[in-house]
């Protein structure tokens, strides 16, 4: 579970029922996500839907299980 408060931290609540306040403003799951979270920490914030499209596209690059096409939530 991804909680994302208006305010504070993103917090996670992982699959053993641990609670994660992360330090980071933005998170990846799956088997990209350490693409993903490498390319989104290197870019300058803010992190619009344009990085985000591209953090997909360099985890697809990279991690066999990550398909292309990718589109944002609302687009």
């Amino acid at each position: 579970v991804l909680i994302a408060p208006v305010t504070g931290p993103l917090i996670v609540i992982d699959a053993d029922g641990a609670i994660v306040e992360l330090r980071s403003s933005f998170y990846a799951i799956g088997s990209g996500a350490d693409f993903a979270l490498g390319y989104l920490e290197g870019c300058i914030d803010p992190i619009g839907p344009e990085e985000l499209l591209k953090a997909v596209k360099i985890a697809a690059k990279y991690a066999p299980g990550v398909m292309l096409p990718a589109r944002g939530i609302g687009s």
